[in-house]
């Protein structure tokens, strides 16, 4: 994808809801001791979870923190801006879980985020980041 088409996917994103963030290691990995390494495909390309199953307990899916559920992190240093597909799963109100998400920014969040509960950002690398226009409950550093 070229920037056009990344900044046009980010906008589509966050228009219909379908996003989520996450933290993530240099090179798309997860640092998650439950992910063990899984590693996220380039920016622009689909990821699907090996083992998605849409049940409301953590594992079998692609984890991140979205407006309907804050408060993860798993302790990546870089933050990720996802755009999800299909089913979303809210997992004890502090994340949600995907079958099917994309990598579309590493290192910034968009313009026109809202959350709606906690955003979790301990550990990250925030140097240049812009944080979210609307944040009803809490930013956790």
């Amino acid at each position: 994808m070229n920037k056009a088409q990344i900044d046009k996917a980010v906008q589509k994103a966050i228009a219909t809801g379908n996003w989520m963030i996450r933290s993530e290691n240099k090179g798309g990995v997860s640092p998650s001791a439950n992910a063990a390494g899984f590693k996220w495909k380039p920016i622009g390309q689909w990821t699907i979870a090996p083992d998605w199953r849409p049940i409301r307990e953590c594992g079998h899916g692609l984890h991140g923190q979205a407006s309907e559920a804050g408060g993860y992190n798993d302790g990546g240093k870089y933050i990720v801006f996802c755009e999800t597909r299909g089913t979303r799963v809210k997992i004890d109100s502090n994340k949600i879980k995907v079958g099917k998400a994309r990598r579309l920014l590493v290192g910034k969040l968009p313009t026109g985020l809202t959350f709606n509960s906690s955003l979790d950002l301990s550990g990250c690398d925030l140097k240049g980041i812009t944080l979210p226009n609307k944040l009803k409950n809490k930013v956790i550093w």
